[in-house]
């Protein structure tokens, strides 16, 4: 039985749509949010500690947030900052003074991942961009050198348990790239409804054979 239960919450993960989202950031938006799909979200991070009950400090839980205190994350043209036209289009997001938190649509089997960075020789020559879970717990790092023009970087294939992203500062990112799947942990539950269809069936067939019997 439990092989089958395990057959069928396999089976509904593997028909959960993927959604596919491409980011360019052109049009008449002023802010990156004005480009998400339903979903997704860009938001201003900042490495800060959680507080405790009295406001103070957690000592230990510094990681990656959402910076409340920061203006929202803009698109815009990166040549009126010296950064050389945007790799597609007149505008890209800008990241140059503080990092981006990518929100997922919630934790996600990631597929594919890919951006491209502004057309200029400034910035992070060991920038990093990284993949975090639900726990902000590092999943993932990709080394990123914003020193090289118009770098494109990405990874195809699956990385599990991913609910955010983190683009470092310093730089315009465009054609942004995402593929995701509801992560099938998230959809656990399916396997107690499968072990009731299963259960409920077999007694079926106990019935059956006893009404034979008699």
């Amino acid at each position: 039985m439990k092989n089958l239960v395990q057959s069928l919450v396999a089976a509904v993960a593997l028909a959960l749509p993927a959604s596919a989202a491409v980011f360019t950031f052109d049009g008449p938006g002023g802010l990156a949010n004005d480009y998400a799909t339903p979903g997704f979200s860009f938001r201003p991070a900042a490495f800060f500690a959680a507080n405790d009950a009295f406001g103070d400090p957690i000592p230990g839980s510094e990681t990656w947030r959402f910076d409340h205190t920061a203006p929202a994350i803009t698109a815009e043209n990166p040549s009126d900052y010296g950064r050389g036209a945007a790799p597609s289009g007149t505008q890209a997001m800008n990241a140059l003074f503080q990092p981006v938190i990518i929100q997922l649509p919630g934790v996600s089997l990631l597929q594919e991942f890919g951006v491209t960075l502004d057309n200029d020789s400034f910035g992070d020559a060991d920038a990093r961009i990284e993949f975090y879970n639900k726990d902000n717990v590092l999943l993932r790092t990709l080394s990123t050198d914003q020193t090289i023009a118009g770098l494109t970087v990405g990874f195809g294939g699956s990385l599990a348990g991913v609910e955010h992203i983190i683009l470092p500062a310093g730089a315009f990112y465009d054609d942004l790239k995402i593929t995701v799947v509801p992560e099938p942990a998230e959809y656990a539950v399916f396997g107690g409804a499968a072990l009731v269809v299963v259960a409920g069936a077999r007694a079926w067939r106990r019935r059956g054979a006893v009404a034979t019997k008699v």
